[in-house]
């Protein structure tokens, strides 16, 4: 599919911010970077920033003082039954059972991909996660930072949350002879579908935009859970994550009224993040990676504030959900919260 105007504004919107909190771009010339601590140049930058941290949600007080007025508005005591009505259907009581729990969400780590094992093999479908001590070390070269969206490393001063926010997180989503490919996964542009204006987008107009990666493309990368239905898809997880296909018919899909998907069950992506031939085997063997198979459902679980609770972000469950059979990935979690969140 091709560009449409707003999303070729976009990328460059992109490039020009990148370049403009870059540090290089100031001593190359000379200039005094803008009065901007460093917590504030990464916010700035990075996407998943549409949250407003600050707001902590309606007290306790707030809620009953609500709670009392919508009492008083009713005409019927909160305490009392409704009188009797010979219009008022009988209730037959479900026979469905009530003891059936949803399968524990999880995450399975690729201890192979972090001991080094030799024959260790790239597929279509595993998860990419930083590792902080390399995303947050002062030392770390700024080429590297700048290939997975930062400006700079991640300080202390961020917090836990913030920093495990902007950790790049990455699903593998094509291999071949002549390399790999992937999206980021925590990453938002600040757009929605419905900014961009293409035709043949109704059903995803409220969806996020996502910020695929720093590797430039003819269009926009889709990854969902539609199945086939969506022609010219990929299967890339057994669980159920397809990679690509016809936007036409993942509108079709999701704009079906007997079709029991919607538009969260899709994520679309700007750009991409690739590697050569045996360069993210490099980075892996260097140290700079965890690796993982997730479960869909952590894939796609909204993460957007409910109420005054923030969501956890995307990192952490996954590495949450490693530590529990891997002690290895649940000391690296414990050593990014040691402060609390």
């Amino acid at each position: 599919m091709l560009l449409s105007s707003t999303l070729l504004i976009l990328l460059l919107q992109i490039s020009f911010v990148s370049t403009f909190l870059n540090p290089s771009f100031y001593r190359q010339r000379s200039l005094k970077p803008p009065g901007l601590n460093i917590a504030e140049r990464v916010s700035i930058v990075l996407t998943a920033m549409e949250d407003d941290d600050d707001w902590e949600g309606p007290s306790d007080s707030e809620i009953e003082a609500f709670r009392k007025k919508l009492e008083g508005m009713s005409s019927v005591p909160p305490s009392a039954s409704p009188p009797p009505s010979s219009d008022t259907p009988t209730v037959i009581p479900s026979t469905a059972p009530t003891n059936i729990k949803e399968e524990k969400y999880w995450a399975r780590p690729l201890i192979a991909a972090t001991t080094g094992t030799r024959d260790f093999k790239i597929q279509v479908g595993q998860i990419l996660l930083a590792k902080p001590e390399v995303f947050c070390s002062p030392q770390a070269p700024l080429s590297t930072l700048q290939k997975y969206g930062l400006t700079t490393s991640l300080p202390p001063e961020l917090g836990p949350d913030r920093i495990a926010d902007l950790l790049p997180l990455i699903l593998i989503t094509s291999t071949s002879p002549f390399g790999t490919s992937g999206v980021l996964l925590n990453r938002r542009t600040g757009y929605l579908l419905g900014d961009l204006k293409e035709e043949g987008m109704g059903g995803f107009c409220i969806q996020p935009l996502w910020f695929g990666g720093t590797s430039g493309g003819s269009g926009m990368n889709m990854v969902h859970l539609a199945g086939e239905e969506v022609k010219g898809s990929q299967k890339i997880t057994n669980d159920g994550i397809y990679y690509g296909g016809s936007l036409e018919a993942a509108n079709t899909v999701v704009t079906d009224s007997s079709n029991t998907l919607n538009g969260f069950d899709f994520k679309f992506f700007v750009q991409s993040t690739r590697w050569l031939p045996t360069q993210l085997e490099g980075e892996i063997k260097e140290g700079m990676w965890l690796m993982a198979e997730v479960d869909k459902r952590v894939i796609f679980k909204s993460r957007d504030r409910q109420g005054g609770k923030r969501a956890k972000p995307l990192w952490t469950e996954v590495m949450g959900l490693c530590g529990e059979c891997d002690t290895f990935y649940q000391s690296i979690l414990d050593e990014i919260y040691k402060g609390g969140s």
